[in-house]
């Protein structure tokens, strides 16, 4: 290690190490420190707490957003459809062309993530403390670099498009990573290597493990869709007739081919178990993802009342399910949450207008 090293780089750790033994132990170092982060993603995926689902359909935004659609290797792509293409017996049905095989994702999402790991690694973990200490001296002390590197590291995820909810997780979350990719880089003696190998490792399963999942379910989706309209079985005959009835009875203005095309394929992408239906979970997750462009909110509570009822009326009329149904929402069902909550939604934009015209045009007061 050369004599000019400033020791303010390796805080914490006494004077500059001379050797961080072999490669192999600090890359296996970085690998295994990985798992409590892995672990903490997991389960921000599996929560349908609505700021968590929302952190979450950000990830998949954004991989999808990079990646594209995914093509199965030996798939065709026709280059004059770039973007989307009419199903021939769908034709209100736009599905993304496949655009981007998978070991190119690969590629680049282990090229995205291994650069990203470098540059913030060296610079939260060695160059912050190490400027800090130069503009502060009295924070040279261990503490003080290990708890600013981290509230730094959180602070600048913060998103100016997401919601104070959403923020308040995202940087949190960070803030932890920042503290623990802390811990690792001490326990290692001032290494960054292993720093920069845990960075890495979660990076590219966000990136790419989000992006296979992501693409998994939207192909379930699309197939389930296609064998609900075209090769409909004796079951989804009834829910068919049930649905034209409940579009009917709510006087909806939505057009059949939307409800059949649009709204199908997303109750078939919220079905995560893959299970012909929607669990109250799932319910959670799916209204989330609606509200994410919608300026009505539900609460979570009314969702949740949404679903029993829908499960409570069902068994009062005697509508039979197939088994493993039981608890969960078909088609028809959820078509009545979505239809009421849309119906939520306007009553709200109608009372905000009437306020808004209250206000600026109220008694005591004039336009012209």
């Amino acid at each position: 290690m050369s004599e000019n090293v400033d020791p303010s780089l390796f805080w914490g750790v006494g004077d500059p190490p001379t050797d961080f033994g072999p490669l192999s132990v600090r890359v296996m170092t970085g690998i295994l420190a990985c798992l409590p982060l892995l672990l903490s993603g997991w389960y921000f995926d599996k929560s349908d707490k609505r700021d968590m689902s929302n952190v979450t359909f950000s990830t998949m935004i954004m991989t999808m957003t990079v990646f594209g659609r995914r093509r199965n290797m030996g798939q065709q792509t026709n280059l004059l459809t770039a973007g989307h293409f009419e199903n021939a017996h769908h034709p209100h049905l736009p599905i993304s062309t496949p655009s981007t095989p998978w070991p190119l994702a690969l590629a680049v999402a282990a090229l995205l993530s291994s650069t990203t790991a470098v540059v913030e690694e060296t610079a939260f973990r060695l160059q912050f403390p190490f400027i800090l200490s130069c503009i502060v001296p009295s924070a040279t002390s261990t503490p003080v670099a290990f708890i600013g590197q981290a509230a730094l590291f959180g602070a600048l995820h913060w998103s100016p498009q997401a919601s104070f909810g959403e923020n308040k997780l995202a940087t949190s979350f960070q803030a932890i990573s920042g503290l623990w990719y802390g811990l690792v880089y001490l326990f290692s003696g001032g290494d960054i290597l292993p720093c920069i190998v845990s960075h890495a490792f979660y990076d590219f399963q966000v990136f790419f493990s989000t992006w296979m999942t992501t693409n998994d379910q939207i192909d379930y989706a699309d197939k389930s869709y296609l064998a609900y309209v075209d090769n409909p079985s004796p079951e989804i005959k009834k829910e068919d007739k049930e649905v034209k009835r409940i579009r009917a009875d709510a006087k909806s203005k939505v057009p059949l081919e939307v409800l059949h095309g649009a709204l199908l394929r997303m109750f078939y992408t919220f079905d995560y178990d893959r299970a012909g239906g929607l669990s109250k979970s799932d319910i959670r997750r799916s209204v989330s993802w609606l509200s994410l462009e919608d300026p009505y909110t539900p609460p979570e509570s009314l969702v949740d009342d949404l679903f029993n009822s829908c499960l409570r009326q069902r068994a009062e009329k005697g509508i039979s399910v197939p088994k493993g149904m039981e608890n969960r929402l078909r088609f028809p069902d959820f078509l009545k949450v979505f239809l009421y909550l849309r119906q939520k939604a306007l009553e709200q934009q109608n009372e905000h207008r009437t306020s808004s015209r209250n206000a600026i045009g109220g008694p005591g007061l004039s336009m012209s």
